[in-house]
């Protein structure tokens, strides 16, 4: 989990008990099924829960999936989340890509994906204010030609919502 949450205070059903273990307390908090991308049920080398678009030579192996666009915005994409208008909602992918047009999407905005052929961490915090694709996350390929391999280790989500608002985290 990043490294942010990593160091959050333990939600107050853990603190009830005098534990501390913010990762069983944060893995019920994530919104994306499958956000480690491990679990391919009918062995489609597609991770369950997510779909691909204008994609080619699709893989999944050991949690990493690895696609090449055909088009642009060729993705990865959950379309699933349940968010509501107004949380606040922490979203974060692990991906690599030698390309410069590869975008993170997440709370109605698109956040670039650095280009370094190693796996970077890229994260956003968001309150989406507006119900348009508020329920999805995903990987894009904004080129238009030259498309590279992108490869996806995971993707989340997590509402922060009741962690801002009793001051444990920043709204952004």
């Amino acid at each position: 989990f990043p490294t942010v949450v990593e160091k959050l205070v333990s939600k107050s059903d853990n603190l009830f008990n005098a534990e501390f273990n913010t990762l069983s307390s944060l893995d019920s908090e994530n919104l994306v099924a499958n956000s480690d991308l491990l679990i391919d049920s009918d062995s489609n080398g597609i991770p369950d829960g997510f779909t691909f678009s204008n994609a080619t030579d699709i893989s999944l192996v050991n949690g990493i999936t690895k696609f090449t666009a055909t088009a642009n915005f060729g993705r990865i994409v959950r379309t699933d989340l349940n968010i509501d208008i107004g949380e606040t909602i922490y979203y974060f992918a692990r991906v690599k890509t030698s390309n410069d047009n590869t975008r993170f999407y997440g709370g109605n905005t698109f956040t670039s994906v650095p280009n370094t052929n190693s796996f970077e961490f890229i994260s956003a915090v968001k309150t989406p204010l507006s119900s348009t694709n508020i329920q999805l996350i995903g990987i894009y390929d904004n080129s238009s030609s030259d498309f590279t391999p992108i490869e996806v280790d995971k993707m989340g989500a997590i509402n922060i919502t009741d962690l801002v608002a009793r001051g444990i985290l920043p709204s952004g």
